[in-house]
């Protein structure tokens, strides 16, 4: 850049200008600070060098920066045979040429940029207008004419409200705010109207092209047609609401039929009752097993009442402090007896930690967990502990268990999904344990991990934040 000026204005070979500006010239300064380089007497500045050139006559000299907008684009400057020659209207006039040339290789690059941005712009599929600060229209592209069905000639000057009827989504005020805010673009969802009057839902993306005082702004918006969206959203929401229903309507069901099947049953076993106590011999031994038939059906109808409770919002959370050790010890008592019976070891690591909770909804996951964890380990042992970590308590329960496959450990949370039971054994539960903890935990706002190696056992982790 300069080395090129100063040898054509000179009439300088290329190889002693390529030495006037090597390193630790005057020139190579002025490339590096980008500013002006002042050089009285080259025999006494220690930090330039004097060019090397044929006429060994140089004694000063001065190197202005051409300035660029990463750097500058190359240097001017001009020497002399004597030293402290050159006054302050040479200096003053050397930077105003470089200022000069500066600003027309600025005009240059924009306007070598621009053309080439006009042609992207025109040939872009995507549809895209131009607005002002004032938020009126001054370009569009030809996909944009096909876009909006307007000409156009029709679009220019007119505000960009236009486009959206009543639905004007953004001002230019609001519009300048968020795409300061933004790092200057923002993207909204809204209705455009096309030239036939036709509403259409699009995606709106805005890009400030150059910033300044209001009437400065410049606005690129690039628009997307998301009506497929739009309807795939509407079918989506069409089929929660379905098995909103649905779901509503089983919970309903689940109800009534709980409640109506509670109050023979429980007549049955009054009747069972009178029954039993006049009985002998094989009679007695078949009440026996009635009445263990009798039990697993209020077991089920019990739990069938608790689901339909949480799906209708029915139970609510009493927060209360909770003594976490005096209510682990309660739940390792209470199964003790279940676990015993298949000869397993039920431990308890005790923790001295207070929480606050609903004691009686805690207390059931936790039961929950357990009573799982003993249903399908067939030898070894269940341990039943908490751990604090950070700001979150942590209640875990280990088992030695056939463990669970990954791909299953979310099913397992299901109503009635059941793993390792095809003959649907009562004694190992209705499969709705472990869905009435997930219900809960949502309910409580309570995280719940399992970690599990088939072969190894599983651990389910309920996660407390204070």
């Amino acid at each position: 850049g300069g080395t090129l000026l100063l040898r054509r204005a000179l009439g300088w070979p290329e190889a002693e200008m390529e030495r006037l500006a090597g390193p630790n010239t005057d020139v190579a300064r002025a490339l590096a600070e980008g500013g002006t380089v002042l050089v009285r007497d080259f025999s006494q500045d220690s930090f330039a060098r004097r060019p090397a050139l044929n006429d060994a006559t140089v004694v000063s000299g001065v190197a202005v920066a051409v300035p660029g907008p990463q750097r500058p684009y190359g240097v001017i400057g001009t020497y002399s045979d004597k030293p402290n020659v050159f006054e302050p209207d040479t200096i003053l006039w050397l930077e105003t040429t470089a200022w000069l040339l500066g600003m027309a290789f600025d005009r240059h690059a924009t306007e070598t940029a621009l053309r080439n941005t006009s042609k992207v712009f025109m040939e872009s599929r995507d549809p895209i207008v131009i607005e002002d600060g004032e938020g009126v229209i001054t370009d569009l592209n030809e996909a944009a004419e096909a876009f909006f069905g307007w000409p156009r000639r029709e679009l220019i000057g007119k505000p960009m409200a236009l486009l959206f009827g009543e639905d004007t989504p953004l001002t230019a005020e609001t519009l300048r705010e968020r795409s300061a805010l933004n790092h200057g673009s923002c993207s909204l969802q809204t209705t455009l109207v096309t030239a036939e009057g036709r509403r259409m839902p699009v995606l709106r993306s805005v890009s400030a092209l150059s910033q300044g005082e209001p009437h400065g702004w410049t606005y690129a918006s690039i628009f997307t047609d998301i009506s497929l969206l739009k309807q795939a959203e509407a079918k989506l929401q069409e089929a929660r609401h379905i098995a909103e229903q649905t779901s509503a309507e089983k919970t309903r069901f689940l109800s009534a039929v709980s409640h109506d099947l509670r109050q023979p049953l429980q007549a049955l076993r009054l009747l069972m009752e009178v029954l039993n106590g006049s009985a002998e011999g094989q009679t007695k031994k078949v009440i026996g097993h009635m009445d263990e038939a009798l039990q697993a059906a209020e077991n089920q109808l019990t739990i069938l009442m608790d689901v339909s409770a949480l799906e209708t919002g029915k139970v609510q959370a009493y927060l209360a402090e909770i003594d976490l050790d005096a209510m682990l010890t309660t739940v390792a008592s209470t199964c003790a007896p279940e676990a015993e019976a298949k000869g397993l070891v039920l431990k308890l690591h005790h923790c001295h930690c207070t929480i606050r909770g609903d004691r009686a909804l805690l207390e059931r996951m936790v039961r929950n967990l357990v009573i799982n964890a003993i249903r399908h380990t067939s030898s070894g042992k269940v341990l039943v502990g908490c751990r604090r970590r950070g700001d979150r308590m942590r209640i875990e329960v280990w088992d030695t268990g056939p463990g669970i496959p990954e791909d299953k450990q979310v099913d397992i949370f299901e109503d009635f999904y059941q793993l390792g039971n095809p003959e649907r054994d009562r004694r190992k539960g209705y499969g709705l344990g472990l869905s009435i903890v997930g219900r809960l935990a949502k309910m409580l706002g309570y995280g719940v991990n399992i970690r599990s190696k088939v072969g190894k056992g599983t651990v389910f982790i309920i996660t407390i934040p204070d």
